[in-house]
């Protein structure tokens, strides 16, 4: 649902009141410039973030492979309905 920019608060807010006027730009040029400021900032963190998760995700990958260990000496064959009978012979 839209919401009135009269009654919602917000950096855009300042914007719909001076519209048509000279004098309040510089106000309105503040305001965005550090709304920019915040995005760039949070943009930086969220970069940080996606690293360190690209990181940790790599390292568990590499960690759940260590489970498929390779015996020496065994053929690579498939062992059938038992892996007893498959060692015996």
């Amino acid at each position: 649902m839209p919401q009135d920019r009269e009654t919602s608060p917000g950096p855009y807010c300042a914007l719909a009141t001076g519209v048509g006027t000279a004098a309040p730009r510089g106000l309105h040029l503040a305001v965005l410039g550090g709304t920019v400021q915040e995005l760039q900032v949070q943009m930086t963190q969220v970069k940080l973030e996606m690293n360190a998760l690209h990181k940790w995700a790599e390292d568990a990958e590499g960690r759940s492979r260590c489970n498929n260990i390779r015996l020496v000496g065994f053929p690579e064959r498939p062992e059938g309905p038992s892996v007893e009978l498959f060692v015996d012979q």
